[in-house]
């Protein structure tokens, strides 16, 4: 085999699957359920300490006003509801995009920065600029064919993989593979941030709400850090596992059994994480789950090996 051939093969794989209707209808339901309930209740925000995204162009503190943040929720959710049942999307989702990035960008703009909401921004984005060119280019502003809508989840599963990728290459270009030989000391750092906090505050981490060091020793079980600490190879395996799970997140594209079972290790890792620190994956976890684990189809398949089985 030459190298343009096992080259062609290996792009091959990463087409876009082609999904049954009843998929597609239900990656977009699950996903416009899914982000509907990513807003906050109230923005108490008088400033923007530190802006970032939208913030930096104009003032959003507007958003913090009950009587503006109400009808922008409704208006959001409609947008969302367009979107799930395939009816304007070139005008709902850029609508949303946009009203989901500015109130990130409110939240992101008070000092310290929270990235549980970026990868749906992210996909927001991308599929509000695809159906925008879908409409401008093909001049479909009402409806879609299957095909677009194929399309649109390929492109949303591409943004999802590049959050991962972007991070892990973050990691190694600034670390290098020290970033999985030095885990081994991240317990032991934060057993020093613990008695900093306690020597700058006289109190042991976890009362008042301050620095992001606080909020995440408050978190942290004692017995855990414990653990690592005794188990410097186990934080090494730890850590280093989900560097190389956000390296490797380019193989989730390569169909839909990959994508099933990379998706559920990407799952299990968030979920490890979630316990152990506390962080918040509650969104990395809900769009890996609709956009390739495909709990439908994979009920489906499992139905009909179980039917094969009795048969």
């Amino acid at each position: 085999m030459s190298i343009a051939e096992w080259w062609q093969r290996v792009v091959e794989r990463f087409r876009p699957v082609e999904y049954a209707g009843y998929e597609v209808f239900l990656m977009r339901v699950f996903f416009a359920f899914s982000v509907a309930g990513s807003l906050p209740g109230t923005l108490p925000y008088v400033g923007q300490k530190e802006p970032v995204g939208l913030a930096r162009f104009c003032d959003l503190t507007i958003l913090g006003d009950p009587a503006v943040l109400e009808p922008v929720r409704v208006v959001f959710w409609l947008c969302l509801g367009l979107y799930a049942v395939g009816f304007a999307s070139a005008f709902a989702l850029p609508v949303a995009a946009l009203i989901f990035n500015a109130i990130g960008a409110l939240i992101g703009s008070q000092g310290a920065h929270k990235h549980h909401l970026q990868i749906v921004g992210l996909v927001l984005v991308v599929l509000a600029i695809y159906h925008v060119y879908l409409a401008v280019r093909y001049r479909r502003i009402f409806f879609n064919t299957l095909e677009n809508h194929r399309l649109a989840i390929f492109h949303a599963q591409q943004a999802i993989v590049a959050t991962y990728l972007v991070t892990g290459i973050y990691k190694l270009a600034n670390s290098g593979l020290g970033w999985v030989v030095d885990a081994q000391y991240f317990p032991l750092q934060l057993a020093k941030t613990r008695g900093m906090e306690y020597y700058n505050r006289l109190e042991e981490a976890g009362g008042e709400a301050g620095s992001g060091a606080q909020e995440l020793l408050a978190n942290l079980s004692p017995a855990i850090e414990r653990f690592f600490i005794d188990s410097p190879n186990w934080a090494r395996f730890f850590l280093g596992s989900g560097l190389l799970l956000e390296v490797g997140a380019f193989l989730l594209m390569l169909g839909r059994w990959w994508g099933v079972g990379y998706g559920f290790l990407i799952v299990l890792f968030h979920l490890t994480v979630s316990r152990v620190m506390h962080l918040t994956f509650e969104y990395n976890i809900l769009l890996v789950i609709v956009f390739f684990i495909n709990v439908p189809w994979l009920l489906e398949r499992i139905g009909k090996k179980l039917r094969r089985a009795k048969a």
